[in-house]
């Protein structure tokens, strides 16, 4: 009996050793964009533990290292490119438990300075509309969006983005319904700054979006878009990039739309045409942070996903990109008639692109 009790007592004494809890580390800023000349920029690193620089990138010269009140400041140095090519590198720091804090850096290629800084980026505004199949009233707003796209060719994307409900759900669609307060169906929304009710005439709602293009088009694009794809097995592997004139704090999404497919559609019949529907998203649907510090930077990201099940032909795949950038003063003018103006998250569409799946599609300038 004592021995029974003595291994009680152990195991108690083990199941009462509290687990360690993990260090931190935060390294700030996070990203750096150095041109292809180089130069040097700090990094700050504040850490509750001890660290090391557990790895980096051997074209980053680490030039000093200085402590003051336990937070270590990093000076480094990028030296002049010869490469045509942006390179990425990265430095990471890791506390003695393993937790890890890095920093990616982009240098831009010897050609990329200055390419687009004398060109006008062609501009694109996105067009939105929250649908579904049993939705009686969505057909009238798609005849209405391609009525103002046929008014302004190559000045508008296009994407349908279908609620849960519907028979082509957009996966994560009711962030979306969410940011823009959509409250049926359908909705229209213009560059994430104005919405469109569904007129009951198509040549009116037609009107009010081409109005809300041209309005959009007198404040010059800051950023221009890349897109090139490939399909590799069951994925879709995609090269995303965007050129900037301006530093900002942007936001990217990248979609898979679907054309040509033929479903059921309320008022539309079984056989109706959909087209432009967002099937998947590469990035959050409601964007991801692409924080661009130099003007004279490209940023290219790549992503990968499997192709969704659903889709019913692969050769009618296409990828959406745009890129929202912060309203502030840079914002078009609010005068349309028939347009609902609200700021949102804050953003607006600066530009949109889309291009087939398995295609590169290059820059396009005015």
């Amino acid at each position: 009996m004592k021995k029974f009790y003595l291994f009680l007592a152990t195991l108690m004494a083990v199941a009462c050793v509290e687990k360690p809890v993990a260090s931190t580390i935060e390294a700030s800023p996070s990203s750096v964009d150095i041109t292809a000349e180089g130069g040097e920029f700090e990094v700050v690193v504040k850490s509750d533990s001890k660290f090391d620089v557990s790895e980096k990138t051997s074209w980053i010269e680490q030039k000093t290292w200085n402590v003051s009140a336990g937070v270590s400041t990093y000076l480094y140095k990028v030296g002049e490119t010869d490469s045509s090519e942006p390179r990425e590198g990265i430095i990471r720091y890791t506390t003695t438990d393993g937790v890890t804090a890095e920093v990616h850096v982009t240098q831009a290629g010897a050609s990329d300075e200055a390419v687009w800084l004398d060109k006008v980026f062609a501009h694109r505004s996105l067009l939105m509309r929250f649908t579904a199949t049993w939705c009686g009233y969505c057909p009238m707003m798609n005849e209405a969006a391609e009525k103002a796209m046929a008014a302004n060719p190559g000045k508008i994307e296009y994407v349908a983005l279908h609620d849960g409900s519907s028979d082509l759900p957009t996966p994560g669609v009711n962030k979306l319904e969410n940011t823009f307060s959509v409250q049926g169906f359908p909705t229209g929304i213009v560059d994430c700054r104005a919405e469109v009710p569904n007129y009951n005439s198509t040549d009116v709602t037609a009107s009010v979006f081409s109005s809300l293009v041209k309005e959009a088009a007198v404040v010059p694009s800051a950023t221009g878009i890349k897109i090139s794809s490939k399909i590799e097995g069951g994925k879709i592997i995609a090269d995303i990039t965007v050129c900037s004139k301006v530093k900002d704090n942007f936001l990217l999404t990248v979609l898979l739309l679907e054309d040509k497919i033929i479903h059921q559609q309320a008022s539309g019949g079984a056989n109706y045409e959909h087209n432009s529907v967002a099937r998947a998203s590469f990035t959050d649907i409601a964007g991801e942070n692409l924080e661009i510090g130099n003007p004279s930077i490209k940023k290219t990201r790549t992503y990968s996903i499997d192709i969704p099940a659903s889709i019913a032909n692969k050769d009618n795949l296409r990828i959406l990109a745009y890129v929202q950038r912060p309203n502030a003063s840079v914002s078009p003018a609010k005068s349309v008639e028939g347009a609902y103006y609200y700021d949102y998250a804050g953003y607006h569409v600066d530009n949109a692109k889309s291009a087939a799946v398995g295609t590169s599609s290059p820059v396009d300038y005015e």
